[in-house]
């Protein structure tokens, strides 16, 4: 049987580490590489500015870093005009270090220059290094795994839903009756809309998601969003500058930023009327909300309504963790951490069932 005809792009350790498989899959008709030209076993080695496609059906970017992967494909798609569906990549399709083997079903280039990954059926748009690896995170490591030893139902508060990974995850849970979901970026509340479609039209009572922040006060606010570190946006600026920085140094992102007014309304306020319709409920707070976590446990605190949850699972940034502690123990809470550094971490906090 005649093989396909591909290129290979990117003659690094990661095509190394696959080259007999990929051989033995495919026809190489020729590579590309940034670094590398004339030949490599006797087939022709070009730059990305000067190949042609002619005799070949599919690229296969052999790059293992995600986001670098993403980038070439977006480049080839806009500047070289190759269609999405003739770019592959090397994550989803290798023998050794795919996507696979870090528990995702597989990975496609799409039309609009994005990534969609896939997980246990559900397909999931991504669109940086940052929410590849939030979905790896929720959807593969279970960061949000919990269970309460109770006849009860569950009722989910997730306050920083992103692109909507986790409330897909919770949704698989039998004994969560409800999930309402908070994300105040137009941008990234669009994509999650686009990622629960499908959940949304199976489970339509399910999930009621609303595009604003919540913190201790309610006003409009002009702040900075950049597309390529979603997950690390804030409703504070002061946050996102050192987020920015810190993303900056570790090279994930190198696009502007951008300017948008979001809407962030008191906690309590948006809160204690819907946990009221649920006195025989576990009332659930997932917070992961990049700063706004203590404005809101602040609110909480001297509202009275931090005592309604009977399970909370946060992570804290910058600010340390002290403060958010003394407010759960003065509620009853007992609670776990775990501290990925200095500036962030994860607390569990919970109440005797």
């Amino acid at each position: 049987m005649e093989r396909e005809k591909i290129a290979i792009y990117g003659l690094g350790n990661f095509y190394k580490c696959n080259e007999d498989f990929l051989e033995g899959q495919f026809d190489i008709v020729f590579y590309i590489d940034r670094d590398k030209t004339g030949s490599y076993k006797g087939k022709p080695v070009y730059d990305p500015y000067t190949f042609g496609t002619k005799n070949i059906s599919k690229i296969i970017i052999m790059l293992s870093r995600f986001n670098e992967a993403l980038e070439v494909a977006r480049l080839l798609h806009t500047e070289s005009g190759i269609s999405h569906e003739c770019i592959k990549f090397g994550l989803d399709l290798a023998e050794k270090g795919s996507c696979r083997e870090f528990g995702f079903d597989g990975i496609k280039f799409t039309e609009d220059g994005n990534a969609k990954v896939q997980m246990n059926g559900f397909p999931c748009i991504v669109s940086s290094l940052d929410e590849y690896n939030n979905v790896q995170e929720v959807l593969v490591r279970g960061i949000y795994n919990y269970s309460i030893n109770n006849h009860r139902k569950d009722i989910i508060f997730d306050i920083g839903m992103n692109i909507g990974d986790s409330v897909h995850y919770f949704l698989e849970k039998d004994r969560v009756e409800k999930i309402y979901a908070f994300e105040p970026f137009y941008e990234t509340f669009n994509k999650a809309m686009k990622n629960l479609k499908k959940d949304m039209g199976k489970y339509p009572q399910r999930i009621e998601c609303f595009q604003i922040g919540l913190s201790n006060v309610t006003e409009k606010r002009s702040v900075s969003y950049n597309t390529g570190m979603s997950c690390g946006m804030s409703t504070i600026n002061s946050i996102t500058r050192k987020v920015t920085k810190d993303y900056y140094e570790k090279g994930y992102i190198n696009d502007s930023a951008q300017n948008e007014t979001v809407m962030v309304k008191c906690a309590s306020e948006v809160l204690r009327p819907l946990i009221e319709q649920y006195p025989d409920h576990n009332i659930i707070l997932k917070m992961d909300c990049e700063g706004e976590e203590y404005p809101i446990m602040e609110d909480l605190d001297k509202s009275g309504l931090l005592g309604s949850f009977s399970l909370i699972m946060m992570e804290w940034h910058y600010s340390g963790k002290e403060s958010l502690l003394e407010k759960l123990a003065r509620h009853g809470f007992s609670y776990f951490c775990s501290d990925e550094n200095k500036d962030m971490g994860a607390i569990n906090a919970f109440k005797p069932v």
